[in-house]
């Protein structure tokens, strides 16, 4: 811990606090004396509130520190402090605008009030609540429910919703202009800290409309500025549990009638005849058409889609290219008629959708914000376009890389199951990881330097932690299909058991890396010069929270084919190839829902100290844990990872389209889709 960069507002200890000891370090000035609250809040103060700066704290919370600025208080975090439904209200207002916020949950005025300028980065504190533990509180429960607000291992999504326990005091430090900035919860007994942030500090509620600067009625809520000005403030936004359970369950539906009306329909067509039962099924795909506005459009512009736009996109641009494209066919010479392939038909929908979608949006866009008058001179179209191009090649060119991955693994196999076997784990990994590193890579060289940089230079506009995810979730889902799709192949043409050496080789090194075991063991081992390279980011944890969702839509076509393959045959033929396939997918599914719950729940050994955080800056993206004026604390996430975002369900409609199709389209190319589809008797042979 860095000590000596401490600086106590107060060096006086309140009587009310016994065991308490706030000691200032020798050679820091002594900042302002203490304030009482009846005293604040009958207007004793001898300052007077400027209004027209109520909303904007800028002037009074950037300061320059060895040429690097503090960000605004309001836009690291909103301190919510009332009850009633002006306060619930409030937070609602502020998570809809994506910003950090922390509700406490009382109508006690605070047992002291401190006067001091706002902090700078030697007095910033973030020791924000812990959420752990159950509550006796109806309206505690009912708002954290309400407002998305839980934690899942490391991260903490929603905003914190604290009860005012028992035995609970709290007190605040406010500038002369009255503005609060930061707030400490602590033990009234003991005097202990609960919890220790600097925010923006808002008093909501009847209880507080003797306070000035106080939010006192529902028209005064709705007119609070809650809205983020630096979008790196924000919190980093991923997938969650019911978007994706419904989107898995409509690409389910959607693949099991197109394998029952091809296992019914595609032997029977006459050459140049016209599949219309493809055309049909793509109509499920449609919803991949707002990623040109959510993903890929947003990333070139920074404007995010209304629900307009998105269903207009969905409809008119690619449900007829993704219906027309699969109904194509083409005649031979010799009569024959040609469909085209599952991976050709995504390939160009998706270009196709590209190249005639984003010119439009982004068109719109412009038009959009020139009447809204947007200041762009200071955007960068060098940025924008390079962001959209890496989100193009993290979805369709590592679409590209893991097939080749596959089409390697079936190559070996021919030669040698077995060393194919236990290679495959290895080399998924190793794309998936380089992936991933290349996503934050990028995204600190496109984004967040160019931002932090604060020298007049042209940045991008938007919130792209928006979509920062989207590369990270493919790379998983698409490692995740491969090793799934290229066994099933390998074992659909010559059935053996070298299968279980793979499925149990990928089970131990997920766990390992999930787990933070490979973490530990590099910071015990490697050499200290080393660790500076070897240091986890945010990167890395964003990469072990979606692997709680993207794992499963590899299961999705499977078990389609299978249930279509078993409702046409009736039992003449195995639902999927034969039982060492049902057996492997029976596993997968097993150790994929037990390492999520290993990973989960088991208390891994902690290995923060092995690394040295405090080199990056205090707002640095790449930060795991809390920094602040103290120094590192190993036991409280960092910003980006303290009220979490979840996607809406139509961007993770528009994401788990190619999460889905990937393991759709690989099986029909190792196999052929006749073979998958019961037409053809045999797969293609292995190793061609």
């Amino acid at each position: 811990m860095r000590d000596d960069t401490v600086e106590f507002m107060d060096d006086v200890v309140p009587a009310e606090l016994p065991g308490m000891c706030m000691q200032k370090p020798r050679g820091v000035r002594e900042s302002a004396g203490r304030i009482s609250a009846p005293a604040f809040e009958t207007g004793a103060v001898a300052a007077e509130q400027d209004e027209e700066n109520i909303a904007d704290d800028k002037d009074v919370a950037i300061e320059k520190n060895g040429g690097a600025q503090m960000p605004s208080l309001r836009d690291i975090c909103l301190v919510v402090v009332g009850r009633g439904p002006e306060a619930e209200e409030l937070v609602r207002r502020r998570r809809e605008a994506c910003g950090r916020c922390i509700l406490l949950w009382t109508g006690e005025a605070p047992s002291h009030q401190h006067l001091a300028d706002p902090p700078g980065r030697h007095a910033f504190r973030w020791r924000p609540p812990r959420r752990g533990g159950s509550t006796a509180h109806v309206q505690i429960r009912r708002l954290r429910h309400e407002l998305g607000s839980y934690e899942r291992t490391w991260c903490k999504f929603g905003p914190d919703v604290v009860e005012f326990a028992e035995g609970m005091g709290y007190e605040v430090w406010a500038s002369t202009k009255q503005d609060v900035h930061r707030i400490r919860a602590f033990d009234a007994a003991s005097g202990s800290t609960l919890w220790d942030v600097s925010g923006a500090v808002v008093f909501v509620g009847a209880e507080f409309k003797a306070r000035k600067g106080a939010v006192r009625n529902m028209e005064e809520v709705r007119a609070f500025d809650v809205v983020v000005q630096e979008e790196e403030m924000k919190p980093f936004a991923t997938v969650s549990f019911p978007p994706v359970l419904l989107a898995a369950a409509w690409y389910g539906v959607q693949l099991f009638f197109t394998s029952y009306l091809m296992i019914m329909s595609e032997g029977a067509l006459d050459a140049g005849g016209v599949p219309w039962w493809r055309g049909m099924g793509a109509v499920g795909g449609s919803l991949f058409g707002n990623s040109v506005p959510a993903v890929f459009g947003f990333a070139l512009i920074g404007v995010w889609p209304s629900r307009g736009v998105t269903l207009v996109f969905i409809t008119t641009f690619f449900l007829p290219i993704f219906v027309g494209w699969s109904m194509a066919s083409v005649r031979s010479t010799e009569g024959f008629g040609y469909t085209c392939s599952f991976f050709a038909v995504c390939v160009a929908s998706t270009v196709t959708l590209l190249a005639v979608g984003l010119p439009i949006f982004v068109l719109s866009s412009v038009r959009q914000m020139k009447k809204q008058k947007a200041d762009l001179r200071g955007t960068s179209c060098k940025l924008h376009f390079a962001w959209m191009l890496w989100m193009v090649l993290a979805s369709l060119g590592a679409w590209i890389l893991m097939y080749g991955v596959a089409l390697c693994y079936l190559f070996l196999s021919a030669h040698s199951k077995l060393a194919a076997s236990c290679a495959l784990p290895i080399v998924a990994t190793l794309c998936e990881h380089a992936l991933v590193k290349c996503n934050g890579f990028i995204y600190r060289q496109l984004v967040c330097r160019p931002r932090n940089a604060r020298s007049g230079r042209a940045t991008m506009n938007g919130d792209q932690r928006r979509v920062l995810d989207v590369g990270i979730q493919l790379a998983h889902a698409y490692k995740e299909s491969t090793m799934l799709i290229s066994l099933l192949g390998g074992e659909a043409a010559t059935p053996d058991y070298t299968w279980i050496i793979a499925l149990l080789q990928s089970f131990v090194i997920n766990v390992i890396v999930r787990g933070r075991i490979t973490t530990l063991l590099r910071g015990a081992f490697c050499p200290m010069w080393t660790r500076r390279f070897l240091t986890p980011t945010c990167f890395s944890e964003l990469h072990t929270q979606v692997r709680f969702t993207s794992g499963y839509p590899r299961f999705v076509p499977v078990v389609g084919v299978a249930m279509a393959r078993l409702l046409a045959f009736r039992g003449s033929k195995p639902m999927l190839f034969n039982q060492t396939c049902i057996a492997l997918v029976s596993a997968a599914l097993f150790c994929t829902a037990l390492e999520d719950v290993l990973v989960w729940k088991v208390r891994w050994p902690s290995w923060g100290h092995y690394y040295d955080f405090e080199r990056l800056d205090m707002f640095d993206i790449r930060h795991l844990f809390a920094f602040d004026c103290e120094g590192i604390h190993f036991e409280h996430v960092a910003l980006g990872f303290h009220g979490m975002r979840s996607h809406d369900a139509w961007q993770t409609a528009a994401i788990m389209a190619p999460a889905s199709y990937f393991s759709f389209t690989l099986i029909t190319l190792l196999l052929g889709a006749g073979y998958v589809h019961g037409v053809c008797p045999d797969p293609f042979p292995t190793g061609v």
